[in-house]
Order: structure tokens, then C-alpha cells, then sequence
């Protein structure tokens, strides 16, 4: 049979600066992964038409990608479209 025991104070010490660090960290985090997603969003605007549309994106879609929120996420807003004109395109094939 094993005893519990009680964390120590050392560890203890450890756990709250590892979450001090971590809350920290996370408003930090989420400025360089923006600036990272508007990055691409720039990269992706230099293609051409048909290459975007080779992906499933048009400009306006990066154009609404980029008006978003600084903290939010442009690549849900460009994955909701692909998989929307994918979809849109699936139901339009005659069936068999």
C-alpha cells in the first residue's frame, strides 16, 4: 500500500510559476500567431486569380481574412469557404 503525500512547497513553488508563465505567455502567443496568419494572408494575396482559385479561395475571401479581428483567426473564415464552395459543388454534380 502506498502513502499520498502532500506536494511539497518546492513543488508547489514550481506549479504557480509554471501558470504565471503560461498566462504570461498566452496574450504574447496570440499577438505572433496574428501577425504570422496576416503574413500569409499577404503571401496569398500576391498569387494570382486562378491560383487561388486552384485552392478555393477568391480575393475577396482574403480581403474579409484580413478585416478580421487582429486576435481572431483568418484561417477558420478560409477554411469555412473551401469547404462551402466544396460542398455547394458536390450537390450541383448530376447524379448517376
Amino acid at each position: 500500500m502506498t502513502i499520498a503525500r502532500a506536494p511539497s512547497a518546492a513543488h508547489l513553488s514550481q506549479s504557480l510559476a509554471a501558470t504565471f508563465i503560461h498566462k504570461l505567455a498566452q496574450p504574447i502567443l496570440a499577438v505572433v500567431r496574428a501577425l504570422e496568419a496576416r503574413r500569409q494572408i499577404a503571401q496569398m494575396a500576391a498569387l494570382s486569380d486562378i491560383m487561388l482559385k486552384d485552392i478555393g479561395l477568391q480575393r475577396q475571401d482574403l480581403q474579409d481574412a484580413a478585416s478580421l479581428s487582429p486576435f481572431s483567426d483568418p484561417t477558420r473564415l478560409l477554411v469555412s469557404r473551401v469547404s462551402e464552395r466544396r460542398a455547394a459543388r458536390l450537390q450541383a454534380r448530376p447524379r448517376p
